[in-house]
């Protein structure tokens, strides 16, 4: 979903800014299991519906970035709620930017902004919970993929980056959504499938499919 602006062919061609709001009510089970996304405006509200333990509470907050637009639904893992912006980025300083924030009180606890991704970043985010394999043990784990054919790896409690690597890239890079199996991460590109290795980002797998 675009704000006022976006390429979706009915704005103005400029980049407009995106925000979204947070609303808590009570549900039963460990994640959320409804929200809505609506774009009014140059405003983009988030509902979130959240669990909280024996009480139900409310609590409404606010964000708005500076520049682009939130192009994948936002993650929520415990209390936490992980964003992506993008959007077309020439001649500017803006960039595209991962941001982590906490649930209840909209706090931002910590972003991360790359500089070589320029295009619209559509990968939706992926958590991935701490394990071991035969590569080696990894702790939780926050997997971005951009459209410049990058993969980071970030730590979901600062937005420290853990590893990162490059994948093959036809014009755009990554812009499909990322799957675990066992010990690794699958990586779709626009060449074919690679995998890395959850625990150090090695390699393990690149296979051109010919689309």
């Amino acid at each position: 979903h675009g704000c006022n602006g976006s390429s979706d062919g009915r704005g103005d061609g400029s980049m407009s800014r995106c925000g979204w709001e947070a609303s808590q009510c009570s549900l039963t089970g460990n994640h959320p299991e409804a929200f809505m996304m609506r774009v009014p405006s140059i405003l983009l509200i988030l509902i979130l519906c959240v669990p909280l333990a024996q009480a139900s509470t409310e609590t409404t907050w606010t964000h708005e970035f500076d520049a682009g637009y939130i192009t994948t639904k936002p993650l929520i893992i415990d209390d936490t709620v992980y964003v992506r912006t993008s959007g077309f980025w020439t001649g500017s300083d803006d960039r595209p930017v991962v941001a982590a924030f906490d649930v209840h009180t909209g706090e931002e606890r910590w972003r991360y902004s790359s500089q070589t991704s320029l295009q619209h970043d559509m990968a939706p985010l992926l958590f991935v919970e701490s394990g071991t394999g035969d590569c080696g043990d990894w702790e939780d784990l926050l997997v971005v993929g951009w459209v410049d054919g990058k993969i980071t790896v970030h730590s979901p409690e600062d937005g420290s980056i853990l590893w990162e690597n490059q994948t093959e890239i036809e014009l755009f890079g990554i812009t499909g959504q990322m799957a675990l199996e066992d010990d690794r991460v699958i990586v779709p590109t626009r060449t074919g499938v690679a995998s890395f290795c959850l625990a150090n980002g090695d390699q393990l797998l690149d296979v051109d499919t010919g689309n």
